[in-house]
């Protein structure tokens, strides 16, 4: 009986988590906006750290796993089940700076 409970608990949990990993991911989308924003200011080394020094997709990562367990359902069941049926919860990404990039490569 305790095994046939504890199945169902988990799949009950399963489910309700698998419809979140698809949620607007707040914190990602946060790394994501950071991480362009970076490599508008300095190319070379956001190559860097995305490359050779994996922490950009550390940090994606990290935030998935936040956004699917905490975020995305908190923000599911305390707003978008409640909200207008063609709403939704969407993420407003920063424009990166404007600006100019002066990385010549091939003019000498």
């Amino acid at each position: 009986m305790k095994k046939i409970l504890m199945l169902a608990a988990v799949g009950i949990i399963g489910v309700m988590i698998a419809g979140c990993r698809c949620g607007p991911n707040y914190l990602g989308r946060t790394v994501d906006d950071w991480q362009n924003n970076y490599f508008v200011e300095k190319p070379v080394i956001t190559m860097l750290i995305t490359d050779i020094v994996p922490v950009f997709p550390i940090l994606q990562l990290g935030a998935g796993l936040v956004d699917t367990v905490a975020i995305n359902p908190v923000r599911f069941w305390t707003h978008d089940a409640w909200a207008d049926p063609n709403g939704g919860t969407g993420f407003m990404h920063d424009n990166p700076p404007a600006g100019t990039m002066e990385l010549n490569w091939f003019e000498r």
